[in-house]
């Protein structure tokens, strides 16, 4: 509990309070429409660390709804034409998002057991608002996931880190040389790794001199498939929170 509330006094330390309170009001309104439990968080505190991919994650705690909103609707592509893939998606609020956004095909990544199950369940609970989406979970080390072939946008909320980070970075990096490609990151901790990897920001959305959120693609001439795909329309700008 001590987590959660020192959690709590540095949202509303960065945000201020009234943003802070009424951020926590919207997760626990969004949860409420859909019938789910995103909002509370979840530590991995009581594992035994050991070193590899246990040792880069971050814990869960639900993107706030307000900012992916923002981010998802400065994509300019059709989201009927593209895969959605969560990094880390928890117990399912952004695919929930995603599907509210327009996106039919989602793939969640979660490697803590209990998460996914807790994911599946979730969408099972908002089945009825995510008929037109098809959604697959997978249990599995992000780092080793294969993108499906074809434009992906691909979303992270701080996830994890450290070298489980940059071999998810060198695969978007692979995919992006052949594909269309467009990195969300809410709360980008690790930009770095981007940016080093030749991603270059295209969006950014901030609030009290905080970065919120980017979206990234690959520089001009590091990629074959810098423009987007047919049918789809380019990225629009990104806004200030």
């Amino acid at each position: 509990m001590s987590r959660y509330l020192a959690m709590a006094r540095r949202q509303m330390r960065d945000l201020g309070w009234a943003r802070a309170a009424g951020d926590f009001a919207s997760e626990l309104l969004f949860d409420v429409w859909y019938g789910i439990e995103t909002w509370r968080p979840r530590g991995f505190w009581d594992r035994k660390i050991e070193g590899g991919v246990w040792e880069d994650l971050v814990q869960y705690q639900g993107a706030n709804p307000r900012i992916v909103r923002k981010v998802l609707g400065s994509v300019d592509w059709d989201p009927g034409e593209a895969a959605f893939v969560d990094y880390g998606c928890g117990k399912g609020r952004v695919l929930v998002l995603a599907a509210e956004a327009g996106f039919r095909r989602l793939v969640g990544l979660e490697y803590v057991p209990e998460v996914a199950a807790i994911c599946r369940m979730n969408l099972a609970r908002a089945e009825p608002w995510m008929r037109r989406a098809t959604v697959a979970i997978q249990q599995v080390d992000a780092a080793d996931y294969v993108l499906p072939s074809g434009a992906v946008v691909a979303f992270l909320y701080n996830p994890f880190r450290g070298q489980t980070l940059r071999r998810v970075v060198e695969r978007l990096r692979g995919h992006a040389r052949k594909h269309p490609l467009l990195v969300a990151y809410v709360n980008p901790l690790g930009l770095a790794e981007f940016t080093v990897a030749g991603f270059q920001v295209v969006g950014r959305w901030e609030c009290r001199g905080r970065l919120e959120a980017v979206t990234l693609r690959v520089r001009d001439g590091e990629s074959l498939a810098n423009s987007a795909p047919v049918g789809m329309g380019s990225l629009g700008p990104g806004g200030s929170g």
